[in-house]
């Protein structure tokens, strides 16, 4: 996602613990799409 995102000039400003967070919520399904969008929109 991290690339697709830079490739297309969008720059995500995250630290490594959010991005591992992130990740995790995404993999036990405690985070949907829309959360998803909300987190990438406030760490653009």
């Amino acid at each position: 996602m991290l690339v697709f995102l830079e490739l297309n000039g969008v720059e995500i400003q995250c630290t490594q613990q959010e991005l591992i967070d992130l990740g995790l919520s995404l993999a036990t399904g405690k985070v949907c799409f829309e959360n998803l969008v909300e987190w990438l929109i406030a760490h653009n």
